[in-house]
């Protein structure tokens, strides 16, 4: 969302490819335009809804993630539930970044939980979870897999450039590779 944290790990990690993924066309433009200018070539962005990329474009999305980062996009399950197909099977891991309380079973399966407030700040932390426990808790998310139109129905931005696919709300980063 908005570029952050997606545009500073990418910085900070050149030899990672990033997927930076709005539904925010405004907020992408302006994203591209920050690529552009630091000349970061291992970024590019979509404008879709991150619940529906592993059905409308399953060979180029599924099981294609080693990382897929959201930043308080919704709950932690139904989040989950949207990425769980995203991720790469047994080495994936999901960095949620969230504020408040947990339910208990979302806090038992996960791998890691890193405080990132700062002093003064509401408290924060980035939830690391691997790929078999989303799938868990995913599946308490009381979501249902839903049908989504043919790829290339409506317009999809992708890295500046229009291509077929979709466009909604939701909004998440999406780091590629192992």
């Amino acid at each position: 969302g908005g570029g952050f944290p997606g545009l500073p790990l990418a910085i900070l990690h050149p030899q990672t490819s990033f997927l930076l993924v709005d539904s925010v066309n405004k907020k992408l433009t302006a994203i591209d335009d920050m690529i552009s200018s630091l000349q970061l070539t291992n970024v590019q962005t979509l404008h879709t809804r991150v619940e529906e990329m592993a059905t409308q474009s399953p060979t180029k999305h599924r099981h294609q993630y080693g990382v897929v980062l959201g930043r308080s996009v919704t709950s932690i399950p139904r989040f989950c539930f949207w990425t769980k197909e995203l991720l790469v099977r047994k080495t994936g891991r999901m960095v949620y970044i969230t504020g408040g309380d947990l339910e208990d079973f979302v806090e038992e399966r996960c791998f890691l939980t890193v405080p990132i407030s700062g002093e003064g700040e509401e408290e924060k932390r980035a939830l690391v979870i691997n790929q078999v426990n989303v799938d868990w808790i995913a599946g308490k998310s009381g979501e249902k897999s839903r049908k989504v139109g043919k790829e290339g129905s409506k317009k999809k931005r992708i890295g500046g450039k229009s291509s077929g696919g979709s466009s909604g709300s939701g909004r998440s980063e999406k780091i590629k590779g192992k």
